[in-house]
């Protein structure tokens, strides 16, 4: 009797210390869904097309200038990009900077959680296809078109900053 109540206390203590790790990264994980991610500065904002066309520039340097035609040239811009699915680069890699070319649409969308009007900028790269999108923010004076980069959980955010400038590539 005395052998059967030992084992009894070593597969409990066993099974609550295990309980007990298994219940922490239960909680640790509800906790992680429950923190809203990350977001710049600035309310959702809605832009019409003029308003969205020119130059935005990261604070890295690169830039993204939107054309009143519906064209669109990106100099290492960040963002969160989308190879399409035939394309290696959508499984293997995390692609958070593109250069090229192509075209550019605006969208009138909802801020979910505050249900306020934003304009969202959809990019599609016309040398293979490559895909993003942006969400407005801010205000009609400084305004800034923002992603999150992978995971929203993580935090890492890229944000273009509207430079009132032009290169004059289109018109």
């Amino acid at each position: 009797m005395v052998f059967g109540l030992g084992v009894l206390r070593a597969v409990l203590g066993v099974g609550a210390a295990a309980l007990a790790v298994f219940a922490a990264l239960m909680l640790l994980l509800a906790g992680r869904s429950l923190v809203p991610p990350p977001e710049p500065d600035g309310e959702p904002l809605s832009l019409t097309t003029s308003q969205a066309t020119g130059v935005w520039q990261d604070e890295s340097g690169g830039s993204l200038e939107l054309a009143a035609d519906g064209t669109f040239v990106s100099r290492n811009a960040c963002g969160d990009f989308s190879a399409p699915a035939d394309d290696a680069r959508s499984r293997w890699t995390d692609i958070t900077r593109q250069s090229g070319a192509g075209t550019w649409s605006r969208r009138a969308g909802r801020d979910g959680g505050r249900d306020r009007a934003e304009t969202r900028i959809e990019l599609r790269f016309t040398r293979d296809g490559t895909s993003a999108g942006y969400r407005a923010r801010g205000t009609p004076e400084a305004p800034l078109l923002w992603t999150s980069v992978g995971d929203p959980n993580d935090g890492e955010l890229c944000v273009l900053r509207k430079t009132g400038r032009s290169s004059g590539w289109a018109s």
